[in-house]
C-alpha cells in the first residue's frame, strides 16, 4: 500500500486524499470476509472502510471512551449491528482480544509527521494480535520533513482540521 499521493502536492488536502484513496483501495481488495483491527480511531474511520468493503467483524482498539461511543454510534447511523463493529477500550498493551486478527490496519499520522509511540504500539499488535498470515496496512511508511517557517506551518496545521467526511463517503449529520 503506498501512503503518498500519485501526484505530489504541498497540500494537507491533497496528500490526506491520497492517502484516503490507498486505504479505502487496500481494505477494499483484503477485507471482504476477514476480521480486522483498526489500532487508534484517528481521523480516519478505517473501521468504516473495512466493514463495507465486507469485512466479516472489525474490532477498534482506542483508550478513548468516546471516540469508540461515537465510531459505534456512526456503525449503527451507517446501517451495521453492534456484532459487527466490536469495542475494546485500552492501550494496546492493555486489551486482550477475544480473537486473532486477519487485518491490522492504523492511520499512524499525526500534525507533526509519525506519532512518536506508534512503533511500539504497532509492534506490539502485530506480534500479539494478528494471524501469522495476516495483512498489516499499511505495510510500510515513508515519512518526509522539511524545515517551515512559522506562518507555513500554520497555514498546514489548519488545513489539517479539514473534515474528512466526505473523503470517505459520509455525509454531515
Amino acid at each position: 500500500m503506498r501512503l503518498l499521493s500519485d501526484q505530489p502536492s504541498d497540500s494537507g488536502e491533497a496528500s490526506t486524499r491520497g492517502r484516503v484513496f490507498a486505504y479505502r483501495q487496500a481494505l477494499g481488495r483484503a477485507s471482504r470476509n476477514r476480521v480486522v483491527c483498526q489500532v487508534g480511531l484517528g481521523k480516519l474511520p478505517l473501521w468504516l472502510m473495512a466493514l463495507r468493503s465486507g469485512a466479516r467483524r472489525v474490532y477498534c482498539i482506542d483508550a478513548d471512551r468516546l471516540a469508540l461511543q461515537a465510531a459505534q454510534a456512526l456503525a449503527i447511523r451507517q446501517g451495521f449491528g453492534r456484532d459487527q463493529l466490536l469495542l475494546l477500550e485500552g492501550l494496546v498493551r492493555e486489551v486482550s482480544p477475544p480473537e486473532p486478527f486477519d487485518i491490522i490496519v492504523s492511520e499512524p499520522f499525526h500534525h507533526l509527521g509519525l506519532q512518536s509511540h506508534i512503533g511500539r504500539t504497532l509492534s506490539h499488535a502485530r506480534r500479539h494480535f494478528l494471524k501469522p498470515e495476516g495483512l498489516f496496512i499499511p505495510s510500510r511508511v515513508t515519512c518526509y520533513a522539511a524545515l517551515a517557517s512559522p506562518k507555513a506551518w500554520r497555514t498546514y496545521v489548519d488545513s489539517q482540521r479539514d473534515d474528512v467526511a466526505g473523503l470517505v463517503g459520509l455525509t454531515p449529520s
